[in-house]
């Protein structure tokens, strides 16, 4: 499990399943789920590098 956070004060939570897939849980700045997706492997593996790039963004690592 990880937690990303987006520019605009959103997290994004992820939960690996048994059967390969990984589930986002989107958190609003409230702290409020506002959806959740479930993504079979390899595009899970494509938005999770997305979000690694846009979280260390974020914080300033190049």
């Amino acid at each position: 499990m990880a937690t990303y956070k987006l520019t605009n004060g959103y997290r994004v939570k992820t939960t690996g399943q048994a059967n390969g897939s990984t589930e986002f849980q989107t958190i609003n700045p409230e702290g409020e789920t506002v959806s959740t997706v479930t993504l079979p492997l390899e595009e899970a593996q494509d938005l999770v590098s997305v979000l690694r790039v846009n979280d260390g963004l974020r914080a300033g690592v190049r």
